[in-house]
């Protein structure tokens, strides 16, 4: 009898500790989107701005909050932007090229080809190479 309640508390105990890991998983998994969506709001007022150093900011923290879907495309291609306005231009170039490979049905895909100074298809990667 003792054995069978003890058996059964435990049970319970088991049952409460998974839904309450359940719940604690989804709330924070909606902290990190909101925090996601803030930083990435951010990052585009700053970029239209012209702000760069804080797009930067913002984009590291909107990147590392969740996976960045749809808007991977944007937030790279705003990276690429602002790094070559601070001088930085072989990162801004592999940004570009990312946004090229990584997204090309992306709306920013033919803006990327045009900062590249390339329009239409691009060479395949392989080829690319050659040029560093």
């Amino acid at each position: 009898m003792q054995r069978t309640r003890a058996l059964s508390t435990s049970w319970l105990i088991v049952a409460v500790i998974a839904v309450f890991s359940v719940g604690c998983a989804s709330f924070w998994t909606s902290v990190r989107e909101g925090e996601r969506t803030r930083a990435a709001k951010k990052a585009n007022n700053y970029f239209k701005d012209g702000r760069c150093d804080r797009v930067l900011v913002q984009l590291d923290r909107a990147e590392a909050a969740l996976k960045l879907g749809e808007y991977g495309a944007h937030a790279t291609y705003q990276r690429a932007v602002c790094l070559e306005n601070l001088g930085q231009t072989v990162a801004a170039r592999a940004n570009y090229w990312m946004v090229v490979d990584f997204y090309p049905e992306s709306p920013m895909r033919p803006l990327a080809l045009e900062k590249l100074g390339r329009y239409g298809n691009p060479e395949p990667l392989s080829q690319l190479k050659e040029e560093f």
